[in-house]
């Protein structure tokens, strides 16, 4: 008996070791078949790598055609390369031409002139791709008669938006460019930095040698070659809408804003409409949307099934649109209004009209209840929020002509207007008093895992009134004190504003880390009292300046407003050109002594830079002594949202 069993043993042992030994080559036969077509690609002048990627000037290339068409990567082969030579398998090396792109999936086309006809890849079919399949990256950076080899198996499909795949094998600069086999030495795809927006990362780099790879399908590479051989750069298509949600990936897809001029607004996709099937393909969130948009180029005509209206109104309507590959530029409209904060679900009704604004000149008065928007050749849009409006305002184009249907008593009136430029507004005094100063209190805005919580001066404000909220940042100097916000109490209440004041981790500098601990505050605020997100802002003094513009960046869209108090925009920070999903005015304040020329001179530089990207700015007429201007600065945050 001992025998027999001995006997069965050795058999599974011989089984095993021979399923070892057919699977070693195979991995072996893929990767030889892989290294007829893995190249080497060396550049001269810029490349893509950074210092911690030691890419050495050298990745990877592919070869796609017999005749000497090969891809490699972005990463490698940059707007800024002098030069590149192709090193093939046998050593031999060849001057390459850069003849097209493709830089949403960042892929390059090169062409040599080969001595003979070069192997050709087979491709993997998309379709017939499983996730647990063994994949096999392969890449020549380093040299050596024999590519290197990093196994590993298909993480997932349909990644980066619908323009990659994910596999754990070893990727990194050094094989970007490079093929993902099979294990039947079928190319999948190239190997390439793609982004995954999701997890915060934009350039894709980020991940190398971390377990997350991307690979560009090779079917996909395969389908737009003609057009790159062609000299063509393929740029991405643009539809130009925004949406109600900011949850990218299971929110509704309810259009919040059609760009003026854009292939949306063309269609006549307007505010409200849900998008439910992109060229017949079922869609229910935003990130179903975004799969079908993300992998279409500029050029490209899509149909799109939208659902408007509800109940009675609702209908559904197909329209076609393309896709371009920039917008024009964008300036955001202005009527000069300002609703009030009301409780959830309440009419409209205007709070504030801008002195000589179109809304004043049309005769619109505060008290006003707003119920309808349209332009001239539109449909009346129903006025259902100050949310809702502000995506109207926002899709309007300057000049054109519109009418606001209103309520005045019991009297029903029409007024007539046009839009202008929006501009960085500062009411005068005693404007946007909430009438008798409100009741403040001053409390820690407590949050687990946040050692220094900010401290906040919160108005009590009547049931379900939403409140504004200014984040301010002073000179660093550790945690925020009671002190510290003694100085806001009597703005707040006189402008029903909260003032969130951040505390710096580090007694002498404001840093990124400061970031997370300030976003869990606002989630405490918000659990404490509504807030109304049409008028957030931050404001800095001196270093705390440079943090508020960092707060901005990193709270695109839902900041307002940036007050800039005796500091400047961050010379590295890139100025974002005005967008109607992301509303931006800049206050400027500087001080009445220490105010050197070379502050007014870099203050006209930050006005030039807005400039050119339409963000309306304006400057405290009055220089400002030892005190905060808190009333200026709470008047200006108060209306931020006007409209």
């Amino acid at each position: 008996m001992a025998a027999v069993t001995l006997c069965v043993l050795c058999e599974a042992e011989a089984d095993t070791l021979q399923l070892e030994a057919a699977e070693q080559r195979a991995f072996q036969e893929a990767a030889e078949v892989g290294a007829s077509l893995t190249v080497r690609i060396e550049v001269a002048g810029e490349t893509g790598a950074v210092e911690d990627q030691d890419a050495g000037g050298t990745s990877t290339g592919l070869v796609v055609g017999r005749d000497g068409w090969i891809v490699t990567s972005a990463f490698a082969v940059t707007p800024g390369t002098a030069g590149v030579i192709v090193v093939l398998p046998d050593g031999s090396r060849h001057a390459a031409r850069v003849v097209g792109s493709d830089p949403p999936r960042k892929v390059v086309l090169l062409k040599i002139e080969p001595p003979r006809p070069l192997a050709e890849p087979v491709p993997a079919a998309k379709a017939g791709l499983r996730v647990g399949q063994w994949t096999i990256g392969l890449g020549r950076a380093w040299g050596g008669a024999e590519p290197a080899v990093a196994v590993g198996v298909l993480s997932a499909v349909d990644r980066s938006w619908g323009r990659g795949v994910q596999t754990d094998a070893s990727v990194s600069p050094a094989n970007y460019g490079g093929p993902l086999l099979d294990i039947q030495g079928r190319v999948i795809g190239m190997l390439a930095p793609l982004p995954a927006e999701s997890a915060g990362m934009v350039t894709g780099s980020e991940l190398y040698d971390a377990g997350i790879g991307f690979a560009v399908p090779l079917e996909d590479i395969l389908a737009v070659l003609p057009r790159m051989q062609t000299g063509e750069t393929l740029a991405e298509g643009i539809l130009g809408i925004s949406y109600a949600s900011r949850d990218v990936m299971t929110g509704l897809p309810v259009i919040a804003t059609s760009r003026p001029g854009s292939p949306a607004a063309k269609a006549g996709i307007r505010e409200g409409d849900q998008i439910i099937a992109v060229n017949d393909t079922p869609v229910d969130r935003i990130a179903a949307v975004r799969h079908q948009l993300a992998v279409r180029y500029a050029g490209d005509t899509v149909t799109l099934t939208l659902q408007r209206g509800a109940g009675d109104q609702q209908s559904t309507r197909r329209v076609e649109a393309t896709l371009v590959d920039a917008l024009p530029p964008y300036q955001r409209p202005m009527l000069g209004l300002l609703p009030t904060a009301v409780p959830e679900g309440n009419p409209v009704e205007v709070g504030w009209v801008l002195p000589d604004g179109p809304a004043a000149a049309a005769g619109l008065r505060a008290g006003d209840r707003l119920e309808s928007l349209q332009t001239a050749d539109g449909e009346p849009s129903p006025i259902e929020s100050a949310e809702q409006l502000t995506a109207l305002v926002a899709s309007l184009t300057i000049g054109e002509e519109l009418t606001l249907g209103l309520r005045r008593g019991e009297e029903k009136l029409s007024l007539s207007m046009q839009p202008v430029a929006a501009e960085c507004i500062l009411p005068p005094p005693d404007s946007l008093t909430v009438g008798q100063s409100a009741p403040v209190k001053i409390e820690p805005l407590t949050a687990p895992e946040v050692a220094n919580p900010p401290m906040a001066v919160i108005p009590e404000l009547e049931e379900g009134v939403p409140m504004g909220v200014l984040i301010h940042c002073g000179p660093p100097h550790g945690a925020a004190t009671e002190a510290d916000a003694e100085t806001w109490r009597a703005a707040a209440a006189r402008y029903g504003m909260a003032i969130v004041l951040p505390g710096s981790t580090e007694a002498d500098r404001w840093s990124r880390d400061d970031l997370p601990a300030l976003a869990r505050a606002m989630e405490t605020l918000r659990s404490r009292a509504p807030v109304d997100p049409s008028r957030i802002a931050c404001s800095g003094q001196a270093a705390g300046a440079t943090f508020a513009w960092m707060i901005a960046e990193t709270f695109a869209g839902r900041v307002r407003g940036v007050a800039l108090i005796d500091g400047s925009i961050p010379r590295r920070s890139e100025v974002p050109k005005a967008d109607p999903g992301r509303p931006l005015s800049v206050l400027f304040a500087h001080p009445a002594e220490g105010w050197q020329p070379a502050d007014a001179s870099r203050q006209r530089q930050d006005e030039q830079r807005l400039d050119d990207a339409l963000v309306p700015h304006a400057t405290l007429p009055n220089p400002f002594g030892p005190v905060l201007p808190t009333d200026d600065l709470c008047r200006w945050a108060g209306a931020v949202g006007i409209l």
